[in-house]
């Protein structure tokens, strides 16, 4: 469920982008997620997917890059530890937001949320 805050800024947002619209400035809105979005693949140019780290024991993925979802499930029925995963790190994603930035666009950044992910 998007909280106050959140319904906030995407209103601040699509306000911005209105007012560029209107002022004849050309700008794109990127979206920026994270792998556990599940979303497949390159969807479209403006859609940056930061994969999650997933490790298996000693050894340390990045979701849907180094490991398939179909990798993912023979490694848990494999393995006898569960795997573990870790947010995108904030250096992960400055480089996504400079990117967006030297091209100067809009970022909208959609990420898991706070109670799904275990950093509270």
């Amino acid at each position: 469920m998007i909280d106050e805050l959140q319904n906030n800024q995407i209103s601040s947002i699509i306000m911005h982008t209105w007012h560029n619209i209107e002022q004849g400035v050309e700008k794109m809105v990127h979206i920026i997620t994270d792998s556990g979005s599940d979303v497949k693949g390159t969807v479209d140019e403006n859609i940056t997917i930061v994969p999650l780290r997933i490790t298996f024991g000693e050894e340390d993925y990045y979701d849907g890059v180094t490991l398939s979802h179909q990798q993912f499930y023979e490694k848990l029925i494999e393995s006898d530890e569960f795997p573990k995963t870790s947010q995108v790190s904030p250096f992960e994603f400055e480089n996504v937001f400079r990117a967006v930035q030297e091209a100067g666009d809009t970022a909208v950044v959609i990420t898991l949320s706070q109670k799904l992910s275990g950093q509270n």
